[in-house]
């Protein structure tokens, strides 16, 4: 009776330091590659990708994307808004802009990137 009474106090301190401390050790939110890409993708091009996003495009195992910097490279590539390009047929320049009818969800290695833009 004792030892069950122990171990049952034991369990609840360690979900009890879980709580407080946001999660079990290696969980997504603390994966350090997950944080250095929302990292940089915040401060590169203001948008968080969602870490089950990162996790994705890390299990795809493509081989230029395992570092933290050139996955937040793709990531800011992908949902950076079309650009317009400045072509010069005559001596005024004009303006083309580069846009689908139905835009495409941004993708990097197959996987859609979820996350939010932030200011």
């Amino acid at each position: 009776m004792m030892q069950k009474l122990f171990l049952a106090s034991l369990i609840s301190l360690s979900l009890a330091a879980c709580a407080t401390t946001g999660g079990m050790p290696g969980s997504t939110n603390e994966s350090p590659v997950v944080q250095q890409v929302q990292q940089i993708t915040q401060i590169a091009c203001k948008f968080v990708p969602t870490a089950g996003t990162i996790l994705q495009i890390l299990a795809q195992g493509v081989p230029g994307l395992g570092a933290a910097e050139a996955i937040a490279d793709a990531i800011c590539a992908a949902v950076a808004p079309a650009r317009a390009m400045k072509i010069s047929t005559t001596e005024t320049p004009e303006l083309i802009f580069v846009a689908n009818k139905t835009p495409k969800k941004p993708t990097v290695a197959g996987v859609t990137v979820r996350g939010k833009f932030v200011r």
